[in-house]
């Protein structure tokens, strides 16, 4: 069972229930893979309120996703999209894990961009981390000049009324920072 964050509590306490909740999912997801092999169907976790995918291969290249939540088309479901030579070497065995929390873990969390933003979020908060076979530590991710980017598809309902014009834009939390960010994002249709 997962504990999503209660809005009455300061904010350092929100920070260390949203760790608490990314640990957990984390730990799920590495058990998940314990004893994995190259080529085996990912592992995969699907609740209502959070859904989680893990496999271990040496290519990371192409689509990745979590499943779909009971009920839910997998259309709605976020989708990340890596390219060919983004990460790896190609022979090191690397674990891939993507999560989907349809409650907002940082929502009451402080910052300006914390706090404000992440009252706003519309959509699913989704993840995604590339790690070593067996380790704790992402993999860090770079593109080459002119490489295609990372995509990340995350559906989403915009609340508001029909007679208004609402739009969105696509956030991360960035873990250093303790907030939203749209550093290095760019939108594309």
């Amino acid at each position: 069972m997962v504990a999503w964050v209660d809005d009455s509590r300061s904010s350092e306490e929100v920070k260390k229930k949203s760790e608490a909740v990314f640990t957990m999912v984390e730990k799920l997801a590495q058990a998940g893979l314990k004893g994995a092999v190259e080529g085996e169907d990912p592992f995969s976790v699907a609740s209502p309120n959070l859904q989680v995918a893990a496999k271990r291969s040496t290519e990371v290249a192409g689509s990745f996703s979590a499943p779909s939540a009971p009920g839910v088309n997998a259309s709605e479901t976020p989708a990340f999209g890596i390219p060919a030579g983004a990460a790896g070497d190609g022979k090191a065995e690397l674990d891939i894990s993507s999560t989907v929390n349809k409650k907002n873990p940082f929502k009451a969390t402080g910052g300006a961009a914390g706090g404000a933003a992440a009252a706003n979020i519309q959509g699913q908060v989704a993840s995604f981390e590339i790690k070593p076979a067996g380790t704790a530590a992402p993999l860090n991710v770079s593109l080459a000049e002119g490489q295609d980017p990372i995509t990340i598809k995350i559906p989403l309902s915009l609340s508001g009324s029909s007679c208004r014009k609402t739009s969105g834009s696509c956030r991360f939390w960035d873990k250093e920072k303790g907030e939203w960010s749209t550093d290095g994002l760019f939108e594309r249709e």
